[in-house]
C-alpha cells in the first residue's frame, strides 16, 4: 500500500466530507426558504406595531363632577353603566360561542 492508495483514502474522504456539507447546506436552505413567508408575515406585524406605538395616544382628561349639572353626571354614569353591560354581554356571548364549538375529543381533555 503505497503513497497513492493513501492519498486517493483521504482524498475520498475530503470528497465525501464536502457531499456531506454540500447536502446538510441545501437542507438547510429549504428550511430559511419555508421559513421566509412567516417571517415577511411578522416583519409586516412587526412594522404595524412600531407605526402604532410611535403614534400619539390621546387620552381625555377626566372631568371634575362639581363642574357639571347634576343631569350630566347622571347620563355619564349612566353611559359607563352602559358600556360596562355591553362589554359584558359580549364576553359573555363569546363565551357561549367557545362553548358551542368545543370539541370534547381534543387532546389535552384526555387523560
Amino acid at each position: 500500500m503505497g503513497f497513492w492508495f493513501w492519498f486517493f483514502i483521504y482524498l475520498a474522504i475530503g470528497l465525501g466530507a464536502l457531499v456531506i456539507y454540500a447536502f446538510v447546506g441545501l437542507q438547510l436552505l429549504q428550511k430559511l426558504k419555508a421559513f421566509e413567508a412567516p417571517a415577511k408575515k411578522l416583519a409586516e406585524l412587526a412594522a404595524k406595531l412600531e407605526k402604532t406605538s410611535k403614534a400619539e395616544v390621546t387620552v381625555e382628561s377626566p372631568v371634575a363632577a362639581l363642574d357639571q349639572t347634576e343631569q350630566a353626571v347622571t347620563r355619564r354614569q349612566n353611559q359607563i353603566a352602559k358600556a360596562r353591560k355591553a362589554k359584558k354581554e359580549a364576553k359573555e356571548r363569546r363565551l357561549v360561542a367557545r362553548l358551542k364549538h368545543l370539541d370534547i375529543d381534543e387532546s389535552r381533555l384526555r387523560k
